[in-house]
């Protein structure tokens, strides 16, 4: 008899095994995003292409097409963006990966797609606020917003203060806050093994105690009924954007008043040393950041938990102190023009 070819093995058929080797690997929150994005990126269009027949031009154009994206989601994100597309296109290399492991390809065509990717001009960098006069112009603003107390709103208050990831922020989840001993205990999402303490400032808890009130008895501190997946809100920078701080000009390059959610992390570390608060390797123990030092952690094992729980009091002082300096200049210029 003559032998039946066998069924070609497509990328849908090495997706689940994918799925639960690193869904292991990974805590929910990264998981979600990732599972998202194969979801969204990869399996529309490749599903049921045999993974022999996968090459490296068409991946990467695929890819290019997602980095260049501009569409707006529901939740006002753009869908698409070369973070977006690079991420995916290693979520798509470590799929093929495996499926290399298990003898079904010779090689791993989308290793080097993330790597050809052309690189957006504002990737490199966060835009961040390293001036302490225009810092206290948005605290003041999102402070004196009419919409300050609702979650958003807390949350584009909250977010310099604690300077820890955007998502890791509004991930936060009840269970994890402290309120007696001023702590957040959270495991930082892209190091799935790491432990992480937060000391919660004055200002931090009053502000938590305001989420609250409107979220007990739910699991994440910025639980939405609105969202489709997570449970939580995805977002805050389209907030930021209707209070005028994504200004951009007319050839999309970031403007004085243009903040990134992430920036807050370089606000935090830059400024703090400015002010002689901490020195560097406390603030990058504050911010979550492994040690870059040679042997890292192997050694050096210190938590300096006394200098950052001062360090973030100090710190939100200093954010205070900023955004009451802003108030006082704005009644001024007020009871001049009257």
């Amino acid at each position: 008899r003559e032998k039946k070819p066998e069924k070609a093995y497509t990328v849908k058929d090495i997706y689940k095994d994918w799925k639960d080797m690193r869904q292991s690997k990974v805590v929910k929150n990264t998981w979600d995003k990732e599972l998202s994005r194969m979801e969204r990126y990869v399996l529309p269009v490749y599903g049921d292409t045999p993974l022999l027949d996968l090459t490296t031009e068409d991946v990467y154009n695929e890819m290019k097409k997602i980095s260049v994206s501009t569409k707006i989601g529901r939740d006002n994100r753009i869908l698409g963006g070369f973070e977006t597309a690079k991420r995916t296109a290693r979520h798509f290399a470590s799929l093929v990966d495996l499926a290399l492991q298990f003898g079904k390809v010779q090689h791993n065509v989308v290793t080097a797609v993330a790597k050809l990717l052309p690189e957006d001009k504002d990737s490199k960098s966060n835009n961040a606020i390293l001036d302490t006069e225009l810092l206290g112009q948005y605290l003041h603003e999102v402070e004196t917003d009419r919409k300050s107390g609702d979650l958003i709103g807390i949350g584009c208050r909250l977010m310099p203060h604690l300077f820890v990831r955007h998502s890791e922020m509004l991930t936060m989840k009840w269970k994890e806050i402290d309120f007696k001993k001023a702590e957040w205990n959270r495991v930082i999402s892209k190091q799935k093994k790491m432990k992480h303490r937060v000391f919660l400032s004055k200002q931090v808890i009053a502000l938590l105690k305001q989420c609250h009130t409107q979220t007990q008895g739910q699991e994440y501190v910025f639980h939405s009924n609105e969202a489709r997946f997570n449970g939580h809100v995805s977002t805050l920078t389209h907030r930021l954007k209707t209070l005028g701080w994504k200004q951009k000009d007319s050839e999309g390059n970031p403007l004085e008043r243009c903040v990134d959610v992430h920036g807050f992390r370089t606000t935090a570390t830059s400024l703090g040393q400015d002010e002689g608060l901490g020195d560097h390797a406390l603030i990058d123990l504050c911010v979550g950041h492994k040690s870059k030092a040679v042997h890292g952690e192997r050694y050096d094992r210190s938590t300096r938990y006394k200098e950052r729980k001062q360090f973030m009091q100090d710190w939100s002082d200093l954010l205070d102190r900023l955004r009451k300096e802003t108030a006082q200049e704005s009644n001024r210029q007020g009871l001049k023009l009257v």
